[in-house]
């Protein structure tokens, strides 16, 4: 009998990767980390980028995890075009 759920940490893995391929423009954000800020602070500048990104870019995006050397250090904000992620990184 297979336990439930067999298979599916390499489905998720597979779909993660699938939606990375899909936005490979990235801007890295250093430091936009709930963890080294207060919450009002954070969600305040997480808010200021998702408006902006909102009003501006054609394409779709997500906001992944910063990770250097295994330790989060930030967002990774993910564009499906070039173009939104050129304009998002002079903005931000």
């Amino acid at each position: 009998m297979q336990p439930p759920f067999s298979g599916l940490r390499e489905h998720l893995a597979a779909l993660l990767e699938e939606r990375r391929q899909s936005h490979p423009h990235t801007v890295r954000q250093r430091g936009l980390l709930r963890s080294g800020m207060d919450d009002d602070q954070f969600l305040r500048l997480q808010d200021e980028r998702r408006r902006w990104i909102a009003e501006h870019c054609q394409g779709t995006f997500w906001v992944d995890d910063l990770r250097e050397n295994s330790v989060e250090a930030g967002k990774l904000y993910r564009f499906s075009h070039a173009y939104d992620a050129d304009w998002f990184r002079f903005r931000f």
